[in-house]
């Protein structure tokens, strides 16, 4: 996000709901990652509930139902989970079961499956993450150029969620390894592994097209 992170942006709403005594506004967390920690983070930012990437539409819709529903219901929202209650639906993108979760350049059949069918809209999709992903790849090429190590996690991150919301599961994978190292501050593994992104995607177009 621009200028506020997601959670700068929620303790803001909440302080304004606070002074301003304004209704209370559902805030879903979506997240390239999912630990407890990520969620422990979200929550304590005053978000009320939490879902990693790839999104999965019945699950969000749910997650939207039930927190509307709690608005409705005060005594319900007074009784809500404590992080340690709330379910993390979603495997984080690094964890595979070997010969049962596979790691393939484009997951087609998975990423129809979570739309339902919907060609139309996972031709949207797919586009829009064409438009976007070249973006967040110039954007980490330019962060390496300046040594500027938290640009090229930030950048590396959005890919990463992005790249899971398609299904482009090497990608991902490698936008992940790229966050990684830029979180111990290891540059000299940049280029490399920037290489290796630059060639998921460029396999991920051909896939798709």
């Amino acid at each position: 996000m621009p200028v506020m992170d997601g959670f700068e942006a929620s303790r803001q709403i909440r302080e304004n709901e606070t002074r301003l005594k304004m209704n209370h506004v559902p805030i879903i967390a979506m997240t390239g990652n999912a630990f407890e920690s990520d969620r422990t983070k979200c929550l304590d930012a005053g978000m009320d509930d939490f879902m990693s990437k790839p999104v999965e539409p019945d699950i969000l819709a749910q997650k939207i139902r039930s927190n509307l529903k709690s608005q409705e219901s005060p005594e319900k929202s007074n009784a809500k989970e404590k992080p340690s209650e709330i379910k993390v639906e979603s495997t984080p993108v690094e964890v595979y079961r070997a010969g049962i979760d596979p790691v393939l350049c484009f997951d087609k059949n998975k990423l129809l499956t979570r739309f339902e069918g919907d060609k139309k809209l996972v031709e949207l999709i797919v586009n829009s993450f064409l438009q976007e992903a070249p973006e967040l790849i110039e954007k980490i090429h330019q962060a390496i150029d300046k040594n500027d190590a938290n640009g090229v996690r930030l950048s590396s991150h959005a890919l990463k969620g992005s790249a899971a919301n398609v299904n482009a599961d090497l990608l991902s994978r490698a936008a992940l390894k790229m966050e990684t190292q830029a979180k111990i501050e290891n540059s000299d593994s940049f280029a490399a592994t920037l290489k290796m992104i630059q060639t998921e995607y460029n396999n991920f177009t051909r896939e798709a097209g």
